[in-house]
């Protein structure tokens, strides 16, 4: 796993253990190639001992992951328990469905999202997935 951090400003404060950071981009990617890109107005990571004990995000949070969009105003990563949670109403949209709930829970090493409270979602099979196939002519004749 690589995690990639950009932001327009920065500042540590160390008796907090804490870093802040102004408009944060994190890029994320797996050990298949699978990739993340995260933004949010602000970042704020705990960091105890050279880890990262935790990571909260707030304001106009974005994630974007293999064909889904999902946002929110709060999320908070703990690394100890491989787990995301977002407290606040949050939407995640793909080809051909949306889901909305009141708050989410991921479990990124089973991965599974929950939504929580207030659930809605809307599924389009007919824009689930849909790949686009070849004409073919099974007419064709060869030879003469």
């Amino acid at each position: 796993k690589v995690w990639e951090l950009y932001g327009d400003e920065a500042r540590y404060l160390k008796e907090e253990k804490e870093a802040i950071i102004k408009k944060p981009r994190f890029y994320y990617y797996g050990k298949k190639g699978e990739g993340a890109e995260t933004s949010a107005d602000e970042a704020h990571a705990y960091i105890n001992e050279k880890e990262l004990e935790r990571l909260e995000l707030k304001g106009a949070i974005k994630v974007a992951f293999e064909g889904y969009t999902l946002t929110s105003e709060q999320a908070q990563y703990l690394p100890g328990k491989d787990q995301i949670s977002l407290p606040t109403p949050t939407q995640v949209i793909g080809e051909g469905i949306s889901m909305e709930g009141g708050s989410m829970e991921v479990e990124l090493q089973n991965q599974k999202i929950r939504m929580i409270r207030n659930v809605k979602t809307k599924i389009e099979p007919e824009k689930m997935g849909k790949k686009k196939k070849k004409k073919t002519d099974d007419n064709k004749r060869m030879g003469g």
